[in-house]
């Protein structure tokens, strides 16, 4: 089994928090410091991203030689302000500790800043290395999960490759969801029925704001195993549930979207979430119609999108999806 992976502009992070820390300074500082910008009228010309593996020093003026007043991560956006032949000034939010009368204040703050031009680019340019892409920090067998304290290679169960966004769309056109849509069986004031062999199964929305939150989707059905497929979105998350049609019974629960190979004999979901910075891949097998989780692992290097579509099996049982670095 083999698992593509392709760079491109399907999924983008686009904010700050792909920045490191900036260099936290102390002492006393007038309250002018720092090239301030408004965040509102200061125009952008365009956005780009840190394509130097390495990541990106920025300084507070265009002079390479003194220390860099910070640094971002490779694959974080910018937003450009100017061109400046070899440099390029940005719009960035810094972080200071100002002396204000006698008093140390924290001030956020967007500010003009300069980096060197070489370093960024379009977010096309920007690929995850095959062997960061490989590397796991946990493993998780039959409930028992293994935590690396250095991350780790991935074993040889799965096989990771580049390809090009030409061979990505044609083989998004070819592939085929095994979840099926019924667009006959829709949810009514918050109420989801399912009809059953004998009877019916419903699920009810409580449309709460606070952590007791469950709001319903139909999302098809699944008539090699005979189960109807449905999401639950909860206060911090979205569970994804196979339900037996005879009984009723929950068949399967995944942790995201639950992508079904075409040969019928796999099941793989990935949840990336962008506040724990990993992405977790939950590989199970179908065994007749029951489905057997057989490993979890935990990617600390990159995110998968968030929109399901984008991410498919083709017809050869190849899985396609975008992923940009954590």
């Amino acid at each position: 089994m083999k698992f593509y992976f392709i760079f491109c502009s399907l999924f983008i992070l686009a904010n700050n928090s792909l920045f490191s820390q900036e260099d936290k300074k102390s002492g006393i500082f007038p309250d002018s410091i720092g090239n301030l910008v408004d965040a509102f009228s200061t125009e952008v010309l365009y956005t780009a991203y840190v394509i130097n593996p390495d990541g990106m020093n920025y300084w507070e003026k265009q002079d390479s030689i003194n220390q860099a007043f910070g640094k971002l991560i490779y694959g974080g956006k910018i937003e450009v302000i100017e061109e400046l032949n070899d440099w390029i000034a940005i719009k960035i939010r810094i972080n200071r500790t100002l002396n204000v009368s006698g008093s140390f204040i924290a001030r956020f703050a967007d500010e003009k800043m300069f980096v060197l031009k070489k370093d960024i680019g379009k977010l096309s340019e920007i690929k995850v290395p095959i062997d960061q892409i490989k590397k796991i920090s946990s493993k998780t067998i039959n409930n028992s999960k293994t935590v690396f304290e250095e991350n780790t290679f991935l074993d040889s169960l799965f096989h990771f490759e580049y390809v090009n966004k030409e061979e990505y769309e044609a083989q998004k056109n070819n592939s085929e969801n095994l979840i099926v849509k019924n667009e006959e069986i829709k949810k009514e004031n918050g109420l989801l029925k399912l009809k059953l062999k004998n009877g019916t199964k419903e699920f009810q929305d409580n449309p709460s704001f606070n952590d007791n939150i469950q709001i319903f989707s139909f999302l098809g059905e699944v008539s090699f195993l005979n189960s109807f497929a449905i999401s639950c979105m909860l206060y911090e998350s979205i569970e994804y549930k196979f339900i037996n049609k005879e009984t009723g019974e929950f068949k399967a629960e995944f942790n995201d979207y639950p992508k079904i190979s075409p040969d019928k004999k796999h099941i793989i979901s990935l949840y990336s979430s962008v506040y724990e910075k990993m992405t977790l891949l939950t590989f199970y097998s179908i065994e007749k119609e029951t489905i057997v989780k057989q490993v979890e692992y935990e990617f600390p290097n990159w995110f998968s999108s968030i929109k399901h579509d984008k991410i498919f099996w083709s017809k050869n049982n190849e899985l396609y999806l975008p992923l940009v670095s954590s």
